[in-house]
């Protein structure tokens, strides 16, 4: 198992996270290729030191998958915080 450490993010106009960049990478991945990876990798932010594992949640009602980071007392290192990934 690979552990990655997702560094940005891109959203369309809805504010909705559609790809993330992985540090020391160039390509930026969509949000459904790293869902697909979590059964093998693991993937996780880093915000002044302090490290928040993601993990995906599945809405019943819509059918729709998102990656979210685990609950851990601060939003800093919530993926809605990390900086916008430049093209």
């Amino acid at each position: 198992m690979s552990e990655y450490e997702i560094v940005c993010v891109t959203k369309n106009l809805d504010g909705v996270i559609t790809h993330v960049r992985l540090k020391n990478y160039v390509t930026l991945y969509p949000v459904q290729s790293i869902i697909n990876s979590l059964t093998q990798d693991s993937f996780f932010t880093n915000h002044n030191g302090v490290r928040a594992n993601v993990r995906s949640r599945h809405i019943q009602e819509t059918g729709t998958t998102y990656l979210v980071t685990t609950p851990d007392g601060t939003t800093e290192d919530n993926l809605d915080y990390l900086p916008l990934c430049s093209p």
